[in-house]
């Protein structure tokens, strides 16, 4: 009853925090293009070139195909999953740390992680795979702490089928079953939890004959184009992006400092009984899961920052940490029948997190999304004039109107130049039946293979409309090779 309280408060403050009409931003709008031409029939990885593993975009093309047979909206079909998945992630850091440190750091738990605006709102975006990620992290961790490896090895599998950057806590998942006794059976029962979610993903991509593609965007192109990211070289920006406070200490630090707090009162308490650390993790279920993923999430996390939705591998671990440091004092306080004392800490603790977790609301935001709409009327009459369209960065235009890019390398991502010239397509064109599209929409993203083509075959037009969406336009005026 307490965790449906607790989803039930989460829905609440994301219906008010990131409504239905809201415009879609950023990588979002690749993620729900990639989502409705799974719904329309076409796979991922087919219809878009993207190096992530594509468990969010199935769940929610399945989402759209059954908002269509309901005569819902596909956005707002997407959207509805990924609120019920954020709502998800608030409910799992309440069962994580009540589970891990009773009830008291289960509530706080869940009011900080309710505090991160940031992934509240791209939850309510929709189609954001961290998010979806998230969600199975901490499900890995809550199965292992209840000693369930076969729930344990399925959430793993979804996790890292959302993004396999999260192999990282799977293994230390892993680690925390196998203290235990019975290890041979707990092995054995999350191989097959693994291989029950794992398997029905392969089929699908069998089954649409994209296995060729899948395995080369999801598990070659990461191995090899995208091993040098940001690295450790600029660690300390890192650090500051991380802690929120390239402007000054503000509300947004409270959260990562808290954390921080609780990271380092675990880490004096391992310097101060170095001998007994192993012995104490391994006879608590789920500590070593969350200790070691976590701190493995943050490593990660600080050495390939790239923006704020990188942190939403390591703030579902934040949350629970900083609902176990402020709710473990509660409760032994209140075990030595100090019970003012607790009260105090714990009214100290929500009237901290309570005003955080009603930040980032945003209101109503419907006239930037029926632009975008409108912008897509657009796109969808040149198509049907018989113009052939190819878009980079603003494929939730073609998405709308439920149309195939030109070619699908819609979005340009690191490493794809050394891909395209050991491929030996440089110089590159995006040809489609050996043809040229007839109109290029640019925006945000590096053109992939660059725009050498681009500056001999088109002129860019004036349009104001979508020029406000920060789109440029490209007629072509010569087809010739």
């Amino acid at each position: 009853m307490a965790a449906l309280a607790v989803l039930a408060v989460a829905l609440l403050r994301m219906l008010s925090a990131a409504s239905f009409d809201g415009p879609l931003i950023s990588d979002n709008q690749h993620y729900f293009f990639i989502s409705e031409r799974a719904a329309s029939g076409v796979a991922p990885h087919v219809s878009q070139f993207d190096p992530k593993t594509s468990f969010t975009m199935l769940a929610t093309a399945a989402a759209i195909r059954t908002g269509r047979t309901l005569g819902v909206n596909d956005l707002h079909s997407a959207r509805a999953l990924s609120m019920a998945a954020t709502a998800g992630v608030v409910t799992l850091a309440f069962l994580c740390a009540r589970s891990l440190g009773g009830n008291v750091a289960g509530l706080v738990a869940a009011l900080a992680m309710l505090g991160f605006g940031g992934f509240m709102g791209m939850g309510g975006m929709g189609a954001r795979p961290k998010v979806f990620m998230a969600l199975f992290t901490l499900g890995a961790v809550l199965a292992s702490s209840r000693r369930r490896p076969l729930a344990c090895g399925a959430a793993s599998a979804l996790a890292f089928l959302c993004w396999q950057s999260t192999a990282l806590v799977a293994v230390f998942a892993l680690v925390d079953l196998l203290v235990a006794p019975g290890r041979l059976r707990s092995f054995a029962l999350y191989c097959a939890g693994f291989a029950l979610a794992l398997l029905p993903y392969e089929l699908y991509f069998v089954a649409h004959d994209a296995l060729a593609q899948q395995w080369e965007q999801t598990v070659v192109y990461p191995a090899v184009y995208m091993t040098h990211g940001p690295g450790f070289k600029i660690l300390g920006r890192h650090v500051v992006w991380f802690l929120r406070v390239q402007n000054g200490f503000n509300s947004a630090s409270v959260l990562p400092a808290l954390s921080v707090a609780a990271a380092a009162g675990a880490w004096l308490w391992c310097l101060a009984r170095p001998s007994r650390v192993g012995g104490w993790l391994s006879a608590r279920p789920g500590w070593i899961a969350l200790v070691a993923g976590g701190h493995a999430a943050l490593l990660f996390t600080l050495y390939d920052y790239q923006g704020f939705p990188d942190r939403f591998l390591v703030e579902p671990f934040m949350a629970v940490g900083i609902g176990l440091l402020l709710g473990l004092p509660v409760s032994a306080l209140a075990r030595q029948s100090r019970y003012p004392a607790a009260a105090l800490l714990l009214a100290v603790a929500v009237a901290v997190l309570l005003p955080l977790a009603q930040l980032g609301r945003t209101g109503s935001n419907g006239r930037k999304l029926a632009s975008q709409y409108r912008l897509a009327e657009r796109v969808h009459a040149m198509q049907e004039s018989g113009q052939s369209i190819y878009a980079v960065g603003c494929t939730h235009l073609l998405a709308f109107s439920h149309m195939d890019n030109h070619v699908p390398l819609g979005l340009g991502i690191r490493g794809m130049t050394a891909w395209m010239h050991d491929r030996g397509d440089l110089p590159w064109k995006p040809l489609r039946d050996g043809r040229l599209p007839d109109v290029v929409l640019h925006s945000r993203s590096p053109m992939p293979g660059g725009n050498r083509w681009l500056k001999k075959h088109y002129r860019q037009v004036a349009d104001n409309q979508f020029a406000s969406h920060k789109v440029k336009v490209y007629m072509l005026i010569d087809q010739s090779m």
